[in-house]
């Protein structure tokens, strides 16, 4: 008993997640998806063997890699103390006040500079723009009513997709989709 309402909690868990909605596209119009897959095609015509060819299309920004290198030089003050048998360094960075070294320790001190390069890449567009196609599925009426069930690669729609159809149907498109 356990064990089958566990699954049919599960089965209501999927189907929460899955919500299938349903798209009206009439002749001339389109649809912006905002991504999902499409799981049937229905075409109503009053050409009683009409066709209707569902596709989106999609407009991709083409972008390519800059990358810029920058190099900074720092001003640094080092001082160095040493007794003979050790020395001990110690760089500061920006303006330090001369403080002179206690007379048992010889000490050189001076102006030095640090010198780093930077590459830095970004994503430019490079103004060009690919409108992809993808054909969602194609129906043939048969006594003003068709049907298609999209596959492979054509069933997922992209956030942003504009969804059209063209042909000689003359009447409406819906589209079943899972988002």
């Amino acid at each position: 008993m356990k064990k089958s309402i566990a699954f049919v909690a599960a089965i209501f868990a999927f189907a929460a997640n899955a919500a299938v909605e349903t798209v009206e596209i009439s002749a001339g119009g389109s649809w912006e998806s905002p991504g999902c897959r499409a799981l049937a095609v229905r075409a109503v015509s009053s050409v009683a063997s009409g066709t209707a060819n569902v596709a989106g299309v999609f407009a991709y920004a083409v972008t390519s890699n800059a990358t810029e290198t920058v190099t900074d030089t720092e001003v640094l003050w080092q001082r160095i103390l040493t007794n003979d048998t050790a020395s001990v360094t110690n760089t500061y960075s920006g303006q330090v006040v001369y403080t002179p070294p206690p007379p048992w320790k010889l000490a050189s001190e001076g102006w030095v500079t640090n010198t780093t390069d930077r590459t830095v890449s970004r994503q430019v567009k490079t103004g060009e723009t690919l409108m992809l196609t993808n054909t969602i599925g194609s129906v043939t009426c048969s006594g003003g009513l068709g049907y298609a069930a999209p596959s492979g690669a054509g069933a997922y729609i992209a956030p942003g997709e504009k969804v059209s159809w063209s042909g000689t149907a003359k009447g409406r498109v819906w589209l079943w989709i899972e988002r």
